[in-house]
């Protein structure tokens, strides 16, 4: 799909802390040498996250900004930065979000399971992740090619 044909549900700021939390979440290796995804990957994913949101509706949109608000104006209270999320850099991200991810204060690891869920259904649908999952396909809606057993055995 063409950026002419995806929805906008996210402000260009809302957008910046998707970016941010999405670029984190996705990192690969520890947190105190997180590597960030491929660009590729993650722009698809925050294009992706930000159509769902606006087919979703406003509420949806008002409820996704306000957590999205929320994460990132946190890590003064979690991490002990006087930073917001998105200017913190990729490994002190990943290490804010696992500590807001095992917060003791539930309603915090709600909002960040609530903004974690969707991106990482729509960060794993597709080949790259996909493949990471130990799926053999280009997409969940590729038939599966099975093997057929010589003989035609049953």
């Amino acid at each position: 799909m063409s950026d002419e044909e995806l929805g906008h549900g996210l402000s260009e700021r809302a957008l910046r802390v998707a970016h941010a939390f999405t670029e984190a979440l996705l990192a690969q290796g520890e947190p105190g040498s997180a590597v960030a995804p491929e660009a590729p990957l993650l722009d698809r994913v925050v294009r992706e996250y930000d159509d769902w949101i606006y087919y979703a509706g406003p509420r949806m949109q008002l409820g996704i900004t306000g957590l999205l608000f929320l994460v990132d104006f946190l890590p003064v209270f979690i991490v002990g930065a006087f930073s917001r999320m998105q200017n913190l850099s990729i490994a002190r991200r990943v290490d804010y979000l696992e500590r807001l991810e095992h917060s003791s204060f539930g309603l915090l690891a709600t909002a960040f399971v609530g903004l974690k869920i969707p991106v990482a259904m729509l960060a794993y649908e597709e080949t790259e992740g996909l493949a990471l999952t130990g799926i053999d396909r280009p997409s969940l809606t590729t038939p599966r090619k099975l093997p057929v057993l010589a003989g035609g055995g049953s």
